[in-house]
């Protein structure tokens, strides 16, 4: 997904940029288009309205308080006109008017990290301690499977919040060396095709594994048995690449907005 999803959040934010220097009610709407479709790759991507709002506010730094307050405004209804109808889908199955219930996965994979990075345990024992968990903070019956995963994300909460400094750390070390290299990755295989996605390929889960069970070089280790020392100098350089390609956009974006302010 995050083949398809990083070039619609940088295409979504660069319709935004193009309004510094020469405003479109039209930037906007397709920004707010491409947000959305977004949100339908990874329903996650909707928690980036907020910092999108923020940009519109922001880049139209030259405009009147209501011409702003409108911007964001109508950034918002396209967005949330276009994500709609799954959540009234959801409303009918579920009995839910919310686009997704992701929410409870992710914080379950953040609850298993924290666990396995403070205790040093494996992913089958952090999985029987948030059982454990579960079976005494989130007793049913439960009104179908939406409201159990609200109840579940709430204990997942709790434990990322018990074990934040864990978390953090886990959380701060996989941003590169798993989220970043690997995934940056990905462009790669679709570049060169079928010959690059092989059966070595490095696949993220089983790395994700190895880092957070038997640290760093049981991590690397894992890295050179699928691609060879090549292929682990290749994985840095391209994790190096994104991180500076995110870089330089925010730091070219702070240049803009202070040469448009300027201006």
């Amino acid at each position: 997904t995050e083949a398809i999803l990083k070039p619609l959040i940088l295409y979504a934010v660069f319709y935004l940029a193009r309004n510094i220097n020469n405003f479109r009610w039209g930037n906007i709407s397709i920004s707010a288009c491409l947000l959305a479709l977004a949100a339908y790759v990874k329903p996650s991507t909707r928690l980036f309205l907020l910092p999108m709002l923020l940009i519109v506010f922001v880049i139209s730094c030259k405009s009147q308080l209501s011409s702003k307050i409108k911007q964001c405004l109508l950034f918002a209804v396209i967005f949330f006109l276009l994500i709609m109808p799954w959540a009234v889908r959801n409303y009918h199955l579920f009995g839910r008017l919310a686009f997704s219930s992701d929410f409870s996965r992710h914080m379950y994979a953040h609850a298993s990290e924290a666990l396995i990075n403070k205790y040093k345990i494996t992913e089958t024992q952090a999985a029987d301690i948030i059982y454990q968990r579960l079976s005494k903070e989130s007793k049913g019956p439960f009104k179908g499977l939406w409201q159990r995963d609200e109840k579940y994300a709430e204990v997942y909460s709790r434990i990322v919040r018990e074990n934040f400094a864990a978390w953090l750390k886990n959380y701060s070390r996989n941003i590169f060396l798993v989220y970043t290299t690997i995934g940056t990755t990905r462009y790669a295989q679709m570049i060169g095709g079928v010959k690059t996605a092989n059966d070595k390929r490095v696949i993220v889960s089983e790395s994700l594994k190895a880092l957070n069970e038997k640290g760093t070089r049981e991590f690397f280790r894992y890295i050179v048995d699928r691609k060879g020392l090549f292929g682990l100098s290749v994985l840095i350089v391209y994790g190096l690449i994104g991180l500076f390609l995110i870089a330089s956009a925010i730091v070219g974006t702070v240049v803009l907005l202070r040469i448009n302010k300027v201006s």
